[in-house]
């Protein structure tokens, strides 16, 4: 690697490949990591990536390369003095491809995963647990994985759900984490997140309602999408690159008919409980969920949704009057006698947090916009999955009022980084994010 530069985005400051059947030999291989992949999502309890090494040594014919080896990778920001900020070991399960260059040369890559992930997959078990749900899913990590959770990204009132005993019925203990993991939600049916960051250890257990009042990291230098900033070159243009919303894309969204069709707008929810013969009866609509959520300080009142048009109407009725989709589940409480189990739900209140869980997530998904920037902020406030970035657009057209405020009010704004691709390769580190968010506000 070369001396960081006002050009060089980050540094591999070490880089090597280790075994058990290598005893105490450490592979250096910083110099020749052609670039490096790694994936956060707010929906895996584990990183995951890919890795480009060069080899003109026939370096993988002397290890005798066998898909069990780790590679422990220590990348700093350079705006930092070099301190380190990402220190992480991955499993090498995997020789994806080789690239053949001249006789002696070839690029190898390979897919990476976190250790745990790799030998939870080794892992299948029964065994029951009693508590409340972060509590087990805390207990497991520990004594299945070794992973200690951090639970600072959740609301102080913990999850909404009385103590339950759950019985793992052969599953791996990440399996048993997620299946634990979509029964939790706030007082306000906010989902739950297992997730892992590039910045520590430990496993994180955040919620919606925490992760949304968050400040965005980067509210005093917002990312911009600007064509005349993406051509921008030379040093006294280094802020602007480490600001500028390289590419945006959108899919899918707004896709209101689906959204529909899904029961993610507006359904009809029903559960019978065959123990107490009890039937619990709701008409739900995602205007609800987030009208409890400002009335909770969750959002604020004067955001607008940015989910559906609740302006349109059928037969002069709202269009989330209807019930497009009508659920119905058969539960058994009283299981456990006085102990409630992963289903059970004894009032209307608590049954209602099911069905607002499932909205927010559908929510959620269908409101993703997809932008790659520079990883230089990132890196240096040490920000990924969960946390909030604020990205601004300029609105199309050039009347004399958009020159007052030239933002997309619509668009622009704090957002949710839901999925992460961090890209280094040479001297770039470019972050590829899947954002989203519930609702804007137009105070821009």
């Amino acid at each position: 690697m070369v001396s960081p530069t006002l050009e060089q985005e980050f540094k591999i400051v070490e880089a090597f490949i280790s075994a058990d059947r290598l005893g105490d030999e450490e592979i250096e291989i910083a110099q020749r990591i052609y670039e490096l992949v790694i994936y956060e999502s707010l929906e895996k309890p584990y990183l995951s990536g890919e890795v480009a090494i060069t080899d003109d040594v026939a370096l993988f014919e002397k290890i005798r390369f066998k898909g069990s080896e780790s590679l422990t990778v220590v990348i700093a920001g350079v705006e930092k003095g070099l301190d380190p900020a990402i220190t992480k070991t991955f499993i090498m399960y995997n020789m994806k491809k080789v690239i053949k260059g001249t006789d002696n040369t070839a690029v190898f890559v390979f897919d990476l995963m976190e250790p745990h992930a790799y030998f939870n997959e080794l892992k299948t078990y029964s065994r029951s647990y009693t508590g409340k749900i972060e509590k087990i899913i805390t207990q497991i990590l520990n004594s299945e994985l070794g992973k200690t959770v951090d639970q600072s990204y959740l609301t102080s009132e913990g999850s909404a759900q009385d103590i339950m005993r759950y019985i793992v019925p052969y599953l791996t203990p990440l399996e048993a984490c997620d299946v634990l993991r979509d029964r939790a939600t706030t007082k306000n049916g906010s989902p739950f997140f297992l997730y892992a960051s590039l910045y520590d250890d430990s496993l994180r257990l955040g919620d919606l309602d925490k992760i949304i009042q968050q400040s965005a990291y980067n509210s005093k230098l917002p990312m911009l999408y600007s064509a005349a900033a993406t051509q921008a070159t030379g040093n006294d243009d280094q802020v602007r690159k480490a600001t500028t919303i390289k590419a945006m894309s959108e899919f899918n969204r707004f896709d209101t008919l689906t959204k529909f069709e899904e029961g993610g707008i507006s359904a009809f929810y029903t559960s019978t409980d065959t123990a107490t013969g009890i039937s619990y009866r709701v008409h739900t609509t995602i205007q609800d969920v987030l009208n409890s959520m400002k009335a909770n300080a969750i959002i604020d009142r004067s955001n607008n949704q940015s989910i559906y048009d609740e302006d349109q109407v059928l037969d002069e009725k709202p269009v989330d009057f209807y019930n497009p989709v009508y659920f119905h589940q058969v539960n058994s409480s009283q299981t456990y006698g006085g102990i409630s189990s992963y289903h059970d739900a004894n009032t209307s209140d608590k049954f209602s947090l099911k069905v607002r869980n499932y909205m927010l997530k559908d929510a959620l998904y269908a409101n993703i916009l997809n932008v790659t920037v520079s990883g230089i902020t990132m890196l240096s406030a040490k920000a990924g999955v969960g946390d909030i970035i604020r990205l601004n657009f300029l609105i199309g057209s050039n009347s004399r009022e958009n020159e007052k405020n030239p933002l997309d009010k619509k668009q622009s704004g704090d957002y949710i980084i839901y999925h992460a691709k961090h890209m280094f390769r040479q001297t770039t580190h470019n972050v590829s994010i899947a954002a989203t968010r519930l609702a804007y506000t137009e105070d821009l």
